[in-house]
């Protein structure tokens, strides 16, 4: 290989990896538009579920009645998000690969007791959030574990059971 091929895959390579964090940087979903979050669902009267609101959504969330919010994410705060509104915020930190029954209690808790509607949710509104709402309804609707674990498991939610097989456990 001669030096003019060499610096031609180098600047390939440096494209490439330049276009590829231009792609990371850009977020698809606007932060000011009044939309439902992803994965956003009714799981009772009280409870709904979702995955991370942006600032616009939490708008929404408020201006649908929803009262406060229970962020399940480890290392993000929603505390910027929720500047502009009303919304209660509490954070419960959970690993969806390391769950625990401290933390599901903590959560369950907050649900029972601070102004409803409630909104519970994590990154994708799918694990973290599912097992809080499969505990929700196992302790406080009676569900069978069959029924709370066919929920958690619908298409919809997007339980990301590959990863984390420990939750249904």
């Amino acid at each position: 290989m001669d030096i003019k091929s060499i610096n031609d895959i180098r600047y390939l390579k440096f494209l490439f990896i330049t276009y590829f964090f231009l792609l990371v940087g850009c977020n698809s979903r606007p932060t000011d538009v009044l939309v439902p979050p992803e994965n956003f669902y009714q799981a009772s009267e009280k409870v709904y579920r979702s995955g991370q609101p942006t600032r616009g959504e939490m708008k929404w969330l408020e201006a649908q009645g929803i009262k406060t919010i229970i962020n399940l994410r480890e290392y993000h705060s929603d505390s910027d998000d929720v500047k502009g509104t009303q919304l209660e915020t509490f954070h419960v930190k959970m690993n969806a690969g390391r769950i625990n029954d401290k933390d599901v209690i903590e959560v369950l808790r907050k649900i029972n007791s601070t102004p409803d509607p409630v909104l519970v949710h994590c990154w994708h509104g799918s694990d973290r959030t599912g097992t809080v709402i499969a505990m929700y309804r196992l302790i406080f609707e009676n569900w069978t574990k069959e029924q709370a674990i066919a929920e958690l498991r619908k298409k919809e939610y997007g339980y990301h059971e590959l990863f984390f097989p420990n939750i249904i456990q």
